[in-house]
């Protein structure tokens, strides 16, 4: 005897909604994830761009030190680097050496040029240097530092010459604070 007709339907070719819609939220979620990836990669490039170039600025403006200190006074402390804008500031201090009694080393500790006396600005050479930067907003420095550069070297070394420029400087600087 034959097999009676089976009742089935006919089988459709397609998805179904429910099929779509998932499809669709997966699709959703994996262009999300991918965008904010590329989003956090391209703020961690630009923080890093922005490090590099506060770093230039800082040695620029510790070598413009060290040629000319009287160059950088009064000049504007706002810089254009790698087509940002970034605000300095530049602190430079004696470094006076203290001994302990009985003690083989030594320490140094920095004292700023105002508050130094004759005698100290004449025996102690060696200055820093310390240069801050910050990302320009408006001509004002923004959020925290993205550097802090200090350099030590001695102010009156080299040529005889500049170690009387240097005296000079120091002297001048004093009859100016009195």
């Amino acid at each position: 005897m034959p097999a009676p007709p089976s009742r089935t339907l006919p089988r459709r070719k397609g998805l179904t909604f429910l099929e779509v819609m998932v499809s669709l939220a997966v699709l959703g979620l994996t262009a999300s994830m991918i965008f904010g990836g590329v989003a956090f990669v391209e703020g961690v490039s630009m923080r890093d761009r922005h490090r590099l170039n506060a770093a230039e600025v800082a040695h620029r403006i510790v070598l413009q030190y060290m040629d000319d200190s009287e160059k950088l006074r009064g000049q504007p402390n706002v810089v254009e680097q790698g087509g940002f804008r970034y605000v300095f500031k530049y602190e430079d201090s004696l470094l006076l050496e203290e001994r302990e009694e009985g003690a083989t080393a030594s320490r140094r500790t920095a004292k700023a040029f105002g508050e130094s006396s004759v005698n100290e600005m004449l025996t102690s050479r060696i200055t820093q240097l310390k240069v801050t930067v910050w990302v320009a907003n408006r001509g004002r420095a923004e959020g925290p530092p993205l550097i802090e550069l200090v350099r030590i070297y001695d102010a009156a070394g080299g040529p005889p010459e500049r170690t009387i420029e240097w005296l000079k400087r120091q002297l001048k600087d004093m009859m100016e604070q009195r």
